[in-house]
């Protein structure tokens, strides 16, 4: 009887283990690397039991290595609770996805039209900008596709919120529209996120391109990127063409921060199903050195399924819920970590200590501050700029308008004495 038992036992965790490649192969993302062209034109009922399905293998696999009990040991009415209690949590699910759906629709739709190179006639579609804006690279995780021109327009409902001109140049960064004329003696290199890079403005309604217009002795260089965080800087400074790119013998580093970064620095369960599992992973060890892990999927491949499957969740996405739910001391002290290791070599390798960060108005995270005052690096707190708190100021999705960029920029030049220097 205990060797039909253990039979038993094996052949349930077996089966549990079929369900668990089941659950991640059954997912978006490799059914869209698989069968691309079959994926954009899949049903929504069909998208919706691909979902469904893989909520109930995840459940079996839980009820089943969780039990490990043979099914005939199991009473009819526990199997007829577990059966509604899946198709229950099914049917949320299917509910909270058409919910979704629609508070999407209401965001608005992304259209861009994209040509390569800067010749006019290119390809046009609609689609996220990651597809036409961005593609894949080892060491940055993406990046701006070089020498790239993209008209993005984006709409809520029936309104456009903006149309604008986006330009990358040979190496993948952001032009900063200059007068050819004018000496730049000097360089100002930008990092950070799509507030850095200027999403939703035209290039020259950037915020690097007004202080450059403000200092026009600094000539400015956009190495932001939509949903950057500190260890892309971190990763590009790291790089071996780094300085190669810079024309200019001296100059100074501003780094634009804003609350945000800090999840995207320690890989949360949202930013990692948006792109963010090819983010460089960056971890401190139990020696207190910072260390570079491959990405946050290959770096932490247990935490990347859970959050993969995780990630699935109609109901988590419509509560907005992240993991983690509330961030901790060595979360803050990682940020910080990663930011201070990025000065430290920038100062190595462009022999200088001029190292600024930008605190954003409107998202601060003051438990960040006391971190960057013990690693002795010099910030901008502008969390509490009082002209920035406008419905001017921030255009319908989300980010800063030019207006916004502006006064921030007049701020900055004006904090950092850019134009006394220049004048020098």
């Amino acid at each position: 009887m205990k060797a039909a038992t253990d039979k038993t036992k094996k052949i349930i965790l077996i089966i549990g283990v079929l369900l668990i490649g089941g659950t991640l192969l059954l997912n978006e993302q490799l059914l869209a690397a698989l069968f691309p062209d079959s994926l954009m034109t899949m049903p929504a009922g069909l998208k919706i039991g691909v979902l469904v399905v893989d909520a109930l293998f995840a459940l079996a696999v839980i009820f089943l290595l969780v039990s490990r009990r043979p099914p005939a040991r199991i009473s009819a009415d526990v199997l007829v609770g577990i059966g509604f209690t899946l198709f229950l949590l099914a049917g949320i699910e299917v509910a909270f996805y058409y919910l979704n759906q629609q508070k999407q629709g209401h965001m608005g739709e992304v259209v861009f039209e994209f040509t390569t190179g800067g010749e006019s006639g290119g390809v046009s579609f609609s689609g996220e900008h990651p597809r036409a804006l961005f593609e894949r690279d080892d060491w940055l995780g993406y990046r701006p596709v070089p020498n790239t021109q993209v008209i993005a327009s984006r709409k809520a409902a029936e309104e456009l919120l903006y149309r604008v001109h986006y330009s990358i140049d040979s190496v993948g960064r952001r032009v900063t529209p200059v007068d050819p004329l004018s000496p730049h003696p000097e360089y100002i290199l930008f990092f950070g996120g799509s507030y850095t890079f200027g999403e939703g403005v035209n290039d020259d309604q950037t915020m690097p391109y007004y202080v450059s217009a403000l200092a026009p002795a600094y000539r400015a260089y956009n190495y932001g990127a939509g949903g950057y965080g500190p260890q892309q800087m971190l990763a590009k400074l790291q790089s071996e063409d780094m300085t190669a790119e810079i024309e200019e013998p001296q100059g100074m580093l501003i780094y634009t921060f804003i609350g945000e970064h800090i999840l995207r620095a320690i890989g949360s369960m949202r930013i990692h199903i948006q792109r963010g599992e090819v983010m460089p992973y960056y971890y401190i060890d139990t020696a207190g050195n910072l260390i570079r892990q491959g990405d946050l999927a290959s770096g932490r491949p247990g935490l990347s399924i859970l959050y993969s499957i995780l990630g699935k969740s109609q109901t988590l996405k419509l509560f907005n819920i992240d993991i983690p739910l509330k961030l901790s001391e060595e979360d803050f002290r990682v940020t910080a970590r990663i930011i201070e290791e990025a000065r430290n070599v920038y100062r190595e390798k462009f022999g200088s200590d001029r190292f600024y960060v930008l605190i954003y108005p409107g998202f601060g995270a003051p438990e960040l501050l006391p971190y960057l005052d013990a690693a002795n690096i010099t910030y901008l707190d502008y969390s509490d700029l009082p002209d920035i708190y406008n419905e001017d100021f921030w255009l319908g999705e989300g980010h800063p308008t030019a207006k916004a960029h502006r006064i921030v920029a007049e701020k900055l030049v004006q904090d950092l004495g850019l134009q006394e220097s220049a004048e020098k």
